[in-house]
């Protein structure tokens, strides 16, 4: 009782840096290991292991009050975090009662059951490796097609090599091998051609500009709504096919809105003049 009284504020600075490392690199979140020591001493009082959420919700106040975060949400992030946390844990313990498993005779149905919770647990460590995968795989691919693509600089700056390339060598380019599917590959140089043929504009009204990119084959309202947002800076685009928006559209307990009462609410947003679905896109 001495030695695990003596070492448990050890083992709760250990879970901390565990946890920090979670975070992205550079993020700097504020320091750990007291919302662990809050969280653990809630879980005492609160039913449902409500100190994780207590946890959670220290950190990002913090993080908060320390100043303003750079392309971070300081408390989806520390979610974030968690659940990569809990999801390490949980892998930890299934791996440890399927070896038990495999050792002490048990019932069938006990090692299936054993099974399917492990395959659900790598399922979800696979899936958190893909989210965090992707970013750098797209930083790859746009790297591989600027260098065979873009016009090579003779004095760049650092580590800049090639011009992004024009629309007309994307139109003409080989672009197999570059790890696109065929569709996307098509969709790319469908886009080109269509820039070369001024048939999308980008300095025309977002209006035009969406509507012709959604006419473009393998490139739907939903992107071509994304670009106007995010590209364009239209306040009153409004991805309305996206699951979290429609679900955001909806009133408070209600199950997301369909992708047609979710266009129906953007537009009726737009002739009030509000031009509230920027923001919820951003937020």
């Amino acid at each position: 009782m001495v030695v695990a009284t003596a070492i448990a504020p050890l083992q709760i600075w250990v879970r901390g840096r565990r946890w920090w490392y979670l975070f992205p690199p550079g993020s700097n979140p504020p320091p750990l290991t007291p919302a662990m020591m809050i969280g653990y001493m809630a879980n005492n009082v609160l039913p449902l292991r409500a100190g994780e959420v207590v946890r959670i919700y220290v950190v990002a106040r913090r993080w908060s009050a320390a100043g303003p975060t750079a392309r971070l949400h300081p408390f989806w992030t520390t979610l974030a975090t968690l659940v990569v946390e809990r999801v390490l844990d949980s892998l930890v313990v299934v791996l440890v009662l399927v070896l038990l498993v495999l050792i002490v005779p048990v019932p069938r149905f006990l090692e299936m059951a054993a099974l399917v919770v492990l395959a659900i647990d790598v399922v979800g460590i696979g899936v958190l490796i893909a989210l965090a995968a992707t970013p750098d795989a797209c930083v790859r691919l746009v790297a591989r097609l600027v260098g065979r693509c873009g016009e090579p600089l003779r004095a760049g700056g650092e580590g800049l090599t090639h011009l992004f390339p024009t629309p007309a060598r994307l139109a003409q380019a080989d672009l197999a091998g570059l790890g696109m599917t065929g569709a996307r590959t098509a969709a790319l140089k469908s886009l080109a051609l269509a820039v070369l043929e001024q048939r999308v504009d980008f300095s025309a009204a977002p209006a035009d500009v969406t509507a012709a990119l959604a006419a473009l084959p393998g490139i739907g309202p939903w992107t071509a709504q994304y670009v106007a947002l995010r590209a364009l800076g239209e306040p009153d685009a409004f991805p309305h096919g996206d699951w979290v928006l429609r679900r955001m559209a909806a009133p408070p307990g209600a199950p997301p809105l369909g992708v047609r009462d979710a266009a129906r609410s953007a537009s009726e947003a737009r002739s009030r003049s509000e031009s509230w679905s920027v923001e919820a896109c951003r937020s």
